[in-house]
């Protein structure tokens, strides 16, 4: 054959909506971008409409690592790009990353160090499972051909190869949204989104604006624990601020042991406070998971904060970056239960974050995702996701997992999709998602949270001058966030209030069992087992999942 065959576009179906990315050009091509085209890209007989969704134009994620499940999946592209039945991949090379090749050296190493309890797989193996080996696809001929990623994909599909399950688009992955009306970086009605534009002409700059906290430090009275509930939060790491400079309960991480817990290539942007270098503004996302930590500091002041910096402060991420952070911090994690490490521990993990598959929701083949998820609630960690803020009820990955998708025999994963509430808590936010996969709601809608306090971009007050009693007097200045708080908006921060609640509910947990174990006056240590761990997520899961929703 000399091209995919196509079934022709349905009339009124997502493949005749005006394709126009939400994200900005210059995002786009920092990651090697494109939105894919519902109406001109290729689709197989019986496929169902594809969606605008971006993602890195030459690479592929591929399940497994690249010396096992990965390699024959690998080869096989290989060979089935170099068929010759499709003339514009002719000549394509298909290579893995140097990260990728030295990752099965670390496994093995650890594999050494561990054994699980049930001796039923390795450590390798595990990591077998949820790792996604990138391979670039580089075209030989002719010189300065562009490859397709999602036309070699649907190549291999067409193909009838079922190894074609275990690749994937890699994805770009934002904290906003990609269908429908846009609300970049978890924007939402009443704010403005991408463009200044907002409802009823209410427009606040960039989603996020500066105010005054006047309460305590949330530290200030809570008592301490033996070993305090951690919550882990991949985001845009975390910046100055007094709740958090200099707290031991506060870590910033990059690697264990060689693994990822970060993605390099953004460094910490909540520290490193990005700005246009046209217009000196602030990134656009900036601040995002300071504010997700104050959050989860409000709620639960002696939970440990444990960020991983993935997204960069304009508020995208390669979804092969993200996945391989979170299989680090996985595999960190186990390490911790096997091997006694309790700094090693995380109880919940929240994600913010997240992106919308190409295909419908009863077509989608993300498994090896969908495996990383199922791991870690295994293992006994609370995992909470943003529901997304497009007001859709296309499931946003990877808080869709909390619904089954029997078509490709993927379960539902124990997991919390959290949707966003408007203050008062009486009504779901208009921006947020909704579906049978958004399992809980909570606050998301003008809440108030922590900002780094040096953050301030190139926007000024509308109005500064000194009175005639020498008093400096003027506006607020819209992105002068030196107070250290902002008010924001978006399901972004509805899922890591959800996130607070359950680590104040571990944390009354871990007290009763540290009392159990006193010996003398001395509180011993609560076990953190993966059948201890499983125990008191499923205790904390129920007590939260039975507050009532609107």
């Amino acid at each position: 054959m000399s091209e995919v065959p196509q079934d022709p576009p349905v009339p009124g179906s997502p493949a005749h909506a005006p394709v126009g990315p939400p994200i900005p050009g210059d995002l786009l091509h920092a990651l090697g971008a494109r939105v894919l085209d519902p109406v001109s890209a290729p689709r197989l007989p019986g496929q169902g409409p594809l969606r605008p969704v971006p993602y890195v134009g030459d690479s592929l994620l591929v399940g497994g690592l690249p010396n096992g499940a990965a390699a024959p999946i690998i080869a096989l592209l290989q060979q089935r790009l170099a068929d010759g039945t499709n003339p514009r991949l002719a000549g394509v090379e298909v290579t893995v990353s140097d990260q990728d090749n030295g990752i099965a050296a670390i496994v093995a190493e650890l594999d050494g160090e561990i054994e699980f309890g049930d001796g039923d797989r390795t450590l390798s193996e595990l990591v077998d499972q949820v790792w996604t080996t990138r391979v670039t696809l580089t075209s030989t001929i002719p010189a300065g051909q562009q490859v397709d990623a999602f036309e070699a994909l649907q190549h291999l599909r067409a193909l009838g190869d079922p190894v074609s399950d275990e690749v994937s688009l890699e994805h770009v992955v934002i904290p906003g949204s990609l269908i429908g009306t846009s609300f970049w970086g978890g924007h939402g009605f009443g704010v403005s989104f991408w463009g200044g534009h907002g409802q009823g002409g209410a427009a606040i700059y960039w989603g996020r604006t500066p105010v005054a906290w006047t309460g305590l430090k949330p530290t200030s009275a809570a008592p301490r624990l033996n070993r305090t509930p951690v919550v882990a939060i991949p985001d845009t790491g975390l910046g100055r601020h007094p709740w958090f400079d200099g707290d031991p309960d506060v870590v910033i991480a990059d690697q264990w042991r060689g693994l990822p817990l970060s993605n390099p290539a953004v460094g910490n942007p909540d520290a490193t406070l990005g700005t246009d270098p046209r217009t000196g503004q602030l990134d656009e996302l900036v601040g995002h998971g300071t504010f997700i930590a104050g959050l989860i500091r409000q709620q639960a002041p002696r939970a440990a904060i444990l960020a991983l910096p993935v997204m960069s402060g304009s508020g995208v991420v390669d979804e092969g970056s993200l996945r391989n952070a979170l299989v680090g911090l996985l595999v960190r994690h186990l390490h911790g239960q096997l091997t006694g490490a309790a700094d090693q521990i995380i109880d919940v993990l929240s994600l913010s974050l997240g992106y919308y598959h190409e295909l419908p929701a009863d077509d989608i083949r993300d498994g090896t995702f969908h495996r990383l998820i199922a791991e870690f609630v295994d293992a006994g960690v609370v995992v909470v996701a943003a529901a997304g803020n497009d007001s859709t009820t296309e499931p946003l990955l990877p808080a869709g997992f909390a619904a089954a998708l029997p078509a490709v025999n993927l379960s539902a994963v124990t997991l919390a999709g959290v949707g966003a509430l408007n203050p008062a808590s009486d009504t779901v936010a208009l921006f947020s998602n909704r579906g049978a996969w958004v399992t809980a709601h909570r606050q998301g809608a003008s809440v108030v949270s922590t900002m780094p306090v040096d953050a301030d971009g190139s926007a000024q007050a509308a109005v500064r001058f000194v009175d005639s009693d020498n008093h400096p007097r003027g506006s607020i200045d819209p992105d002068n966030f030196r107070s250290g708080f902002a008010v924001w908006n978006g399901t972004s921060f509805a899922a890591p209030v959800y996130a607070a609640e359950v680590a104040a509910l571990l944390g009354r947990e871990l007290r009763v069992a540290e009392e159990i174990k006193t010996v003398g006056n001395a509180p011993g240590p609560a076990d953190f087992d993966v059948i201890s761990m499983r125990a008191r997520a499923d205790v904390v899961r129920a007590e939260v999942k039975s507050w009532t929703q609107p």
